[in-house]
């Protein structure tokens, strides 16, 4: 159960020119990595409630006990809860990005 927190990074490179008045050139590189969830079903269950604390609505990608992708329907509870619902009940991986 592991959550990235959002990265905000800046590189600024200066040359400066043997004149004067002094001239520079510089330029900016900005990172933001995406926020993401890894949430672990270990009882069976036919109903998972996630809560993420991600501050969005993520996309959800549920995987069953075998690795095999399962389709869910799901509901979004609030920026930070989602509750996924499925035809029976099994333990497995939800991932939300």
């Amino acid at each position: 159960m592991s959550q990235e927190e959002q990265t905000l990074g800046a590189t600024v490179n200066f040359e400066f020119a043997p004149r004067t008045p002094i001239e520079a050139t510089f330029s900016i590189t900005k990172t933001v990595q995406d926020l993401n969830y890894t949430h672990y079903q270990d009882t069976a269950s036919d109903k998972w409630t996630i809560t993420h604390n991600l501050g969005k609505y993520p996309s959800v990608t549920i995987v069953n006990s075998a690795g095999e992708q399962v389709i869910a329907d799901v509901n979004y509870i609030s920026s930070n809860v989602v509750e996924v619902s499925f035809m029976g009940a099994f333990a497995g991986v939800a991932y939300l990005n």
